[in-house]
């Protein structure tokens, strides 16, 4: 490999393969709370609801976190892989922390398995090989040996979003599916798993079904880059990476420092199409526009609002007034389409202004998206508009309390009793054709206006921790029945009187 000032540095690594790991390691029944246990046999399921061990993608656990953390019977037996497990730690620290604690709850039988350190399910690079190819193709052979050695035992099944890699599975004979098709399965008997399905399905910039590309002359956004010639193109010059940061006062404008290798400066981005999709926070895949560039984005933009009169009188990124809310419901409707229009107006002529160097300053670098590095997968608070409910497709607009966020489609058969509360969405993808994002509802906080609730909307949108005490820690803390006894008074000074 070559280090930053081109030197050739030559890496070597040992790999040492075991092959007395039985089948994994678990939390489920230990003896010591959170200690994992090495097992030689599969747990027995515990009900007749219980389903086949699913072996999972990385992409699952990074997109269905909270699915996975129903406690339902059909998803109460998983094996987690350790490719999947560095995947994770790698891509996103928040999921990674989210899965550790579920394997270390021991609430489900949840199968740990060491498959880069197990001799019969460690495999080597491909020339030619990319790493996720490699680790796609090291998930399939362990799931194999899962049920070559313990198809006696139990059923198992993969589960991947990614087509190419289940047809790859069926080719090796190892039953696989896709996470929403498993889902809906069982939606009769546990309607709370559409609830919480993340909505990534037909999200993709091409067609899943085989039939050739997709046609992008009449849809508003530009397909994403894949990320090998990202990958390639930062290498060369070409594109630039750094998080996108959004304008409170001006959502429509963002901000963008950018560094390479021999230079640092920072950008503008202008507009929903140079924003292609992205989301304040997001780390993405940025190129220089030119002024004809940028002009031409924005006549696309104006073009596409003129097309589409529906979308362009509703607000992309804005809130139900300056106090954020929705007390009276009617009249907070009405003014947020009236102003909408105005706004509207007032930011197309200002991107107008924006298109080229500004007076007695250096002229203004403007670049535009061509692929997301890392989403911004935090939960955002907010509230449903009331007018959107009667949308024909089933879907109702979640509106940000962060101004910055966009509006997202949200697909909730509790809608109409979700109107007036304030409600914690999570952000699964955004479609090339679609104006807004889409979400699914993870829960409710409580009514608008009340005290509580607008205090934990604060402290979730700040991403200061809310969350109950493990119980190690509880297990801490002295009987609930203990008192100060004289001799804990000894040496100490009694504040209790002070208000803290």
């Amino acid at each position: 490999m070559h280090t930053r000032r081109g030197k050739l540095l030559r890496v070597s690594r040992e790999q040492y393969l075991r092959t007395d790991l039985g089948c994994g390691t678990t939390c489920y029944r230990s003896p010591f709370f959170g200690v994992p246990q090495q097992v030689d046999a599969l747990p027995k399921p515990e009900t007749h609801e219980n389903g086949p061990y699913l072996v999972l993608d990385t992409n699952i656990i990074l997109q269905q976190m909270d699915l996975l953390e129903l406690n339902v019977p059909v998803l109460s037996r998983i094996i987690v892989l350790e490719t999947v497990l560095h995947e994770v730690r790698n891509l996103n620290s928040n999921a990674f922390s989210r899965l550790e604690s579920l394997i270390k709850s021991g609430e489900k039988q949840i199968i740990y398995f060491s498959n880069e350190h197990h001799k019969a399910t460690f495999i080597n690079r491909h020339k030619g090989e990319s790493p996720n190819d490699r680790n796609d193709r090291a998930i399939r052979v362990a799931t194999k040996w899962y049920m070559d050695t313990y198809g006696h035992q139990t059923d198992f099944l993969f589960v991947s979003n990614d087509r190419l890699c289940r047809e790859a599975a069926v080719e090796m004979n190892i039953p696989s599916i896709s996470i929403h098709q498993y889902a809906k399965k069982f939606t009769k008997q546990y309607p709370e798993l559409l609830e919480v399905l993340a909505h990534t399905e037909n999200l993709m910039d091409q067609r899943n079904d085989g039939d050739g590309a997709r046609d992008f002359s009449s849809v508003l956004y530009p397909p994403y880059k894949s990320m090998p010639e990202i990958e390639k193109g930062i290498k060369q010059g070409i594109y630039y990476k750094g998080k996108i940061r959004v304008d409170k006062n001006f959502p429509m404008e963002a901000n963008i420092a950018l560094r390479s290798s021999k230079i640092g400066f920072y950008a503008k981005i202008n507009g929903y199409v140079s924003r292609n999709r992205g989301v304040d926070g997001d780390l993405v895949a940025v190129r220089v526009l030119t002024k004809k560039e940028q002009s031409e984005n924005e006549a696309k933009e104006k073009r596409w609002m003129m097309d589409n009169p529906k979308a362009a009188a509703s607000k992309m990124w804005d809130q139900f007034g300056e106090n954020n809310t929705v007390l009276d419901m009617d009249n907070a409707n009405a003014d947020v389409e009236m102003e909408s229009k105005d706004s509207i107006d007032m930011q197309q002529d200002k991107n107008g202004a924006l298109s080229g160097p500004t007076e007695g300053s250096d002229e203004t670098i403007y670049v535009e998206v061509v692929g997301i590095i890392r989403r911004n997968l935090r939960p955002f608070c907010g509230s449903i508009l009331p007018s959107t409910l009667s949308d024909p497709k089933g879907r109702s607009l979640f509106v940000p309390v962060d101004p910055r966020i966009p509006r997202i489609h949200l697909y909730s058969k509790q809608a109409k009793a979700l109107v007036g509360k304030r409600l914690l969405v999570a952000l699964d993808g955004w479609s090339i054709d679609s104006l807004y994002p889409i979400g699914h509802y993870l829960k409710t906080i409580g009514d608008i206006g009340d005290r509580e609730t607008e205090t934990q909307v604060v402290l979730l949108e700040h991403e200061i921790p809310t969350a109950p005490f493990s119980k190690n820690v509880m297990a801490c803390l002295p009987p609930e029945d203990w008192v100060v006894t004289p001799e804990n008074m000894k040496g100490r000074r009694d504040l209790r009187q002070l208000p803290v």
